[in-house]
């Protein structure tokens, strides 16, 4: 899995470096918004291997039955990024102001020590990643076998940044201060919903062990056990951030009509935070029952026919508002149904009651 993440990681941040310019152009990104993008994607592309090499050593330990240390992990990641992010974007204390690159340096710093962290439990600890010569066609079995579950999963991913690419494309009509306020956002939401995606995650070993041993009854069980969490989990980010928006959004910008877009968004979408975790904790555990292609159908409605579709409708009805009530409606609709689809689909796998 790792020789084949990098042989993907070369491609990509060839193909990134090479695209940055026309891509977000594609998304309306001018000018100063532009330059803002070269010195923010450069240094995230030069990074990628620190990004993409702890999302499978830590789902590599999970699938080992150790889901506390990948959760601590992407703890650890996400507190270091949020602290380092203010000292590096405005210059606090002895740092340097390097403003939009100083936030992909933060980036590129926390998710470098998750990358030590997961390559030391999978080297010394768990002495699961071998670094000698593997024959040629058994690496190649291995890769098809990956790319089975992999490469619709990886669809997926790319789904989520095309559709935000999109909205951000929308809210760069309206100005820079739409845009920055909703990456200020969007910064803070990753860190908000740190705890949903870790337990989401965990879902993905704990179904695939119990699927594997025909025991639908405790993959459904522990669906109904984490929507709830997760609902409860939403309800408080809720009123934390609707209370706490305007200064949350302070520490990111000093610019008013930054801070009002991220404020706006802050007392809007996280409505729906806990059904936005009950889908993803759905979509894992397609992926855990070998239905990659349902997970990535469910992510193409999700996106295309509900979040983009709405974003747009929103842009046009109520402007920024409107945009961000689009796509906590997209969740609000999307969550539900990924839900019912996949307790129907284990409701068909129960084994039979013997007569």
């Amino acid at each position: 899995a790792l020789s084949l993440s990098f042989l993907f990681i070369v491609v990509f941040v060839i193909l990134g470096e090479l695209t940055i310019d026309p891509l977000f152009r594609l998304m309306g990104a001018r000018g100063e918004v532009l330059d803002m993008v070269r010195s923010y994607m450069r240094i995230w592309y030069a990074g990628l291997i620190f990004v993409v090499f702890p999302m499978v050593g830590n789902n590599a330990i999970r699938a080992l039955g150790d889901t506390k240390t990948p959760g601590i992990i992407m703890m650890i990641a996400g507190l270091v990024n949020t602290a380092v992010d203010p000292l590096l974007i405005f210059g606090l204390g002895p740092f340097p102001r390097w403003g939009i690159a100083g936030a992909a340096v933060a980036t590129v710093f926390a998710r470098s020590i998750t990358f030590a962290v997961a390559m030391y439990v999978l080297v010394r600890r768990e002495r699961i990643v071998s670094f000698k010569r593997a024959p040629f066609a058994e690496v190649l079995t291995s890769w098809k076998q990956i790319l089975f579950v992999g490469g619709p999963a990886a669809v997926t991913r790319i789904i989520f940044p095309v559709a935000v690419g999109i909205v951000t494309a929308l809210l760069a009509v309206v100005g820079p201060h739409a845009v920055a306020g909703f990456g200020v956002a969007a910064k803070v939401e990753g860190f908000a919903l740190l705890f949903t995606f870790a337990m989401s995650a965990v879902m993905a070993p704990f179904a695939g062990q119990n699927y594997g041993a025909q025991k639908i009854d405790r993959i459904r069980d522990a669906i109904t056990f984490t929507s709830k969490v997760s609902m409860g989990i939403g309800l408080v980010l809720l009123a934390i951030l609707f209370v706490l928006a305007r200064p949350i959004a302070s520490l990111f910008s000093r610019d008013p009509a930054v801070i009002e877009v991220s404020v706006l968004y802050f007392r809007v979408v996280p409505v729906v935070y806990g059904l936005i975790g009950v889908f993803g904790i759905c979509s894992m555990v397609l992926n855990a029952l070998n239905r990659p292609l349902e997970a990535t159908g469910l992510s193409i409605f999700h996106m295309f026919v509900l979040y983009i579709p709405l974003a747009f409708l929103g842009r046009f009805l109520m402007g920024t508002l409107g945009i961000f009530i689009g796509i906590a409606l997209s969740a609000a609709i999307a969550g539900p149904l990924s839900y019912l689809f996949v307790r129907r689909l284990l409701n068909r796998l129960s084994p039979p009651d013997p007569a």
